[in-house]
């Protein structure tokens, strides 16, 4: 069974009833701090960003590295390879 598509003032008026209702529980907020709130948030955001970075900075290079390292198992010795790969057998 197939349900026909809803008119243009169907979905209108769906919209203006699904607004009303939203307007009713939520109240309208006005929007002059903007701006001013957005850029304080910024600001907090980005001190805190790197103060967290010069923190765990150090820490996280070094979890890298360890990680590229054992993944990278290679090495330019062509005997150590030979061994390494014989010890996976």
């Amino acid at each position: 069974m197939l349900i026909p598509p809803a008119s243009s003032d169907q979905g209108a008026a769906i919209v203006r009833n699904a607004e009303n209702q939203l307007n009713g529980v939520l109240p309208r907020k006005s929007r002059t701090n903007g701006p001013v709130f957005f850029s304080l948030g910024l600001g907090v955001g980005a001190l805190g960003g790197l103060v967290l970075g010069v923190l765990i900075g150090k820490q996280i290079l070094h979890l890298a590295e360890m990680l590229i390292g054992f993944v990278d198992r290679r090495s330019a010795d062509d005997d150590e390879r030979l061994k390494f790969e014989l010890l996976l057998q």
